[in-house]
């Protein structure tokens, strides 16, 4: 068909091309530009989860202050 050059060719091809592809993705810029994306994004999500989390034990202390409230002023109204 095409001769052994065209298989040397095809084969170096089909060897080299993961091997370039492992290298370019394993470049460390380019993983330390995603690693520092990543960190930076944590800590916005960490701290909007927190935030959430604060607001969720206020409206839980906040309804426990209300029925607490409630159960004093009847116990009042029965005295």
């Amino acid at each position: 068909m095409g001769g052994w050059k065209l298989e040397v060719g095809r084969f170096v091809g089909l060897v080299s091309f993961p091997v370039f592809c492992f290298w370019l993705f394993n470049q460390p810029d380019i993983f330390k530009q995603k690693s520092e994306f990543e960190k930076r994004s944590e800590l916005v999500l960490s701290t909007f989860k927190e935030s959430i989390k604060e607001e969720r034990r206020q409206l839980e202390y906040e309804k426990f202050l209300r029925e607490q409230m409630e159960l004093e002023k009847i116990k009042r109204e029965k005295k």
